[in-house]
């Protein structure tokens, strides 16, 4: 499934079930970070792609950010920090608070997400460009949905 599909899947299920929040899971090295297996050098992947990306998708008001990455903890402050930095908002590692287990989701040990973004599934760092206007586009299609619904 292309990047442009899973986002448009996403965005449709929280208009059909009245989600208030999209939760992007983002991996971490070989996604966004170069993967150099080096603790203590962080580095994007064609920065001047991948930040504004990043920093548009995290704008979004109904987006969550997610990383996925079996980082330390020292370097787990760090990476979020570096993100901070670069004006990257980033709402939990690992986990996904938000959306408890219920009656028909147990999330003990797998966290809800409603996008996953990592190489090893099928992206392309190159389509950050891509998922990011995506992304912008299909939040104002939810947002002009929930105010003709509010109507």
């Amino acid at each position: 499934m292309s990047i442009q599909k899973a986002i448009s899947r996403a965005y449709n299920v929280a208009m059909e079930r009245d989600h208030e929040m999209i939760f992007w899971c983002i991996d971490l090295h070989g996604t966004v970070l170069e993967s150099n297996y080096s603790s203590d050098s962080f580095n994007f992947i064609n920065e001047a792609v991948t930040v504004p990306a990043l920093q548009a998708i995290s704008a979004l008001p109904e987006s969550r950010i997610i990383l996925w990455s079996g980082i330390s903890d020292a370097d787990r402050d760090k990476v979020i920090e570096l993100f901070t930095t670069f004006g990257i908002r980033v709402d939990w590692v690992n986990e996904n608070p938000a959306v408890p287990s219920s009656g028909t989701g147990h999330f003990d040990k797998k966290f809800y997400f409603s996008i996953l973004v990592d190489d090893k599934a099928g992206f392309c760092p190159s389509d950050w460009s891509r998922a990011a206007e995506h992304a912008v586009m299909m939040s104002q299609e939810l947002k002009i949905f929930r105010e003709e619904f509010a109507k």
